[in-house]
């Protein structure tokens, strides 16, 4: 759960433990409950590898979340990921420094300014990975997360 927590986009960890409940609680045999508890494995294997998955890829947790929600829907190269992987970098350190006010949230002044620099930090990216649209929806879900989070 403290996965699903900092990260938004591990959401399906979550979806693949409650479809596999639905199941235990639908089983009655044998094999169909033998079956439940090899996915359970499969699953915590999965949640194990998800767990070191920021530490291999070099990034903070919080950083990794930000890296994911950029990421998300996107093929990317490994020039892409690296760009990727500093950006979220820089966005973390200066919405860091933003959010520091207390309440920010409850002060619209502070959302726009959050919004415009999470804005502004995607569209100097040194690789033009999203389009018109995709920027202002990213923009958006990376608020969004913020509020939530912070």
């Amino acid at each position: 759960s403290q996965l699903m927590e900092s990260n938004s986009t591990r959401i399906n960890f979550y979806d693949r433990y409650q479809e596999i409940i639905e199941l235990y609680n639908q089983g009655k045999d044998y094999s169909s409950i033998k079956e439940i508890f090899d996915k359970l494995i499969v699953l915590f294997g999965d949640l194990s590898e998800e767990d070191k998955r920021a530490e291999r890829e070099g990034l903070e947790e919080e950083e990794l979340n930000l890296f994911d929600l950029l990421a998300e829907g996107k093929k990317i190269s490994d020039k892409e990921r690296h760009t990727l992987k500093e950006t979220a970098k820089q966005l973390l350190k200066k919405l860091k420094q933003k959010l520091k006010v207390k309440n920010w949230i409850e002060k619209p002044t502070i959302v726009a300014a959050v919004k415009k620099e999470i804005h502004n930090i995607l569209w100097e990216m040194p690789i033009l990975l999203f389009e018109e649209e995709e920027m202002r929806l990213k923009t958006d879900q990376i608020l969004e997360d913020c509020q939530a989070r912070y």
